[in-house]
């Protein structure tokens, strides 16, 4: 009895390691057609990351170049119902890989959570096997040629975020931080977590930040102030839109509802420096 239950902790071994491998040669493989890739992260949940990565990579996709966005938080708003995609199976290549979403000519959009049928039960995964699913998914999907990748990663700094600093190799990390919940200085440690896997820090979203000043990106609170007392650029601000309870509850892409919204300017600001940096 002891040496079957030997044997098959010995065959799982191989299976993980044989996979490992795999994943090894695929992930490169398959990121080699993306140009650009930036994670979108916070310390924690409720500063509406989620969403925001979406429009971000909305806006980014009317700018006429090629993008993807991938959402790898398990436990996060499902970025498929929030672009307003009806149903969440996916196609599979002739490679039995993943084809994403399209969401419009320049942008795909994919999820873990369909792919990972019973959502409820990961919750209670043990924290390697979460990481293990979201390398896997990750090898699996067929992006094509993208000009960039937009991630919606795990907040904090647990084994779900670490899974996704190893396998986004050359991302660079967008953080959302919020004047209220969750003020600049209060993330000191995810700035160290990422500086510490080597995936360098793009700056800072300031999002729910008021209301917008057209005239200008910079906010009426402190984010501004303490990014440049900690060293981090200033991205922008998202404001407060008067529409967004609408949108929550819509099913729909909040800057496809609301295209004249006062949060489209503050995206623009951000889309223009993501640009930037690419070409830089």
């Amino acid at each position: 009895m002891i040496d079957s239950v030997k044997d098959l902790q010995s065959k799982n071994r191989q299976h993980i390691d044989s996979e490992t491998a795999r994943q090894d040669l695929a992930i490169p493989d398959s990121f080699s057609l993306i140009k650009h890739k930036y994670l979108v992260t916070s310390n924690k949940r409720g500063v509406g990351k989620t969403s925001l990565a979406a429009n971000l990579a909305i806006t980014l996709s009317t700018r006429e170049v090629k993008v993807g966005l991938i959402d790898l938080d398990l436990l996060g708003k499902d970025i498929l119902k929030i672009l307003g995609f009806k149903r969440s199976s996916y196609e599979i290549d002739e490679d039995e890989r993943f084809i994403p979403k399209s969401f419009s000519d320049h942008l795909k959009v994919i999820s873990i959570k369909p792919i990972i049928k019973d959502v409820d039960q990961a919750v209670i995964w043990k924290a390697d096997s979460k990481a293990r699913v979201i390398r896997q998914i990750v090898a699996d999907i067929d992006w094509g040629k993208l000009d960039f990748l937009i991630v919606n990663s795990p907040p904090g700094t647990g084994n779900e975020s670490f899974a996704v600093t190893q396998v986004m190799h050359g991302a660079k990390a967008i953080f959302i931080s919020t004047t209220e919940k969750e003020p600049l200085p209060q993330i000191t440690e995810l700035i160290k977590f990422y500086q510490t896997a080597q995936i360098p820090i793009l700056g800072v979203i300031e999002n729910m930040s008021g209301f917008i000043c057209k005239d200008c990106d910079r906010t009426g609170g402190s984010t501004y102030r303490e990014a440049i007392i900690m060293e981090i650029n200033y991205l922008g601000r998202i404001p407060i839109d008067p529409h967004m309870a609408d949108y929550v509850l819509s099913d729909q892409s909040f800057l496809e509802k609301y295209p004249d919204s006062q949060a489209k300017h503050g995206y623009e600001i951000v889309v223009d420096k993501i640009i930037k940096d690419s070409r830089s």
